[in-house]
């Protein structure tokens, strides 16, 4: 398949701005939307299962796919790795033309730097106040670490010009629509 046939969307924002959640939730009602699975270094969740929600790779292992060049992008968020290889997506447009990233503002900038048709979307929260509260019902993350994605937030907010849309999360259902139409319109037009 070649680069001109390709949907590639990136959906982007600060933790606990809904990017996951909503992902998940658009995955299910686009199946013509298949999930770019990135690579991380940190610890993997109960809930989570190896090679479905990320690979995860020790710190040397994803260390080694920097040093031979085999990622299209990666960043170290929270003191961990993210980053997508570029084998992965070779493989999944194999099987797919649109493709969707859910991925940190920065490796967001370099997709679109490699894919400048790329679509970048930004989940924006309502407030720093809202996101200080979703981000304490979640039980994996202790003060100190709400205090670190707060610090966060600013710079993170300081890429939304890089960004095609940008769409405030202030009420799930109406924030996933508007991503879904935006996705759904990008994908109608190129078939």
């Amino acid at each position: 398949m070649s680069l001109r046939e390709l949907n590639i969307f990136v959906i982007s924002g600060p933790s606990g701005a809904g990017k996951s959640s909503i992902s998940r939730k658009l995955l299910n009602q686009v199946p013509r939307l298949k999930k770019m699975i990135t690579c991380t270094t940190r610890e993997k969740k109960a809930n989570e299962i190896n090679d479905v929600n990320y690979h995860f790779l020790s710190k040397d292992d994803f260390a080694s796919h920097i040093t031979n060049n085999e990622f299209i992008e990666y960043s170290k968020v929270y003191n961990e790795f993210y980053g997508s290889l570029q084998e992965d997506f070779d493989k999944l447009t194999k099987i797919s033309s649109n493709i969707l990233f859910v991925i940190d503002v920065k490796g967001a900038i370099q997709i679109k730097e490699k894919f400048p048709f790329a679509k970048l979307i930004f989940i924006s929260p309502p407030s720093n106040e809202v996101l200080h509260e979703r981000l304490s019902k979640n039980e994996n993350i202790d003060e100190d670490e709400i205090s670190s994605r707060l610090n966060l937030v600013k710079l993170e907010m300081s890429y939304v010009n890089s960004f095609d849309y940008v769409v405030q999360n202030d009420d799930f259902e109406k924030t996933l629509t508007k991503v879904k139409s935006l996705i759904l319109a990008s994908i109608d037009k190129s078939n």
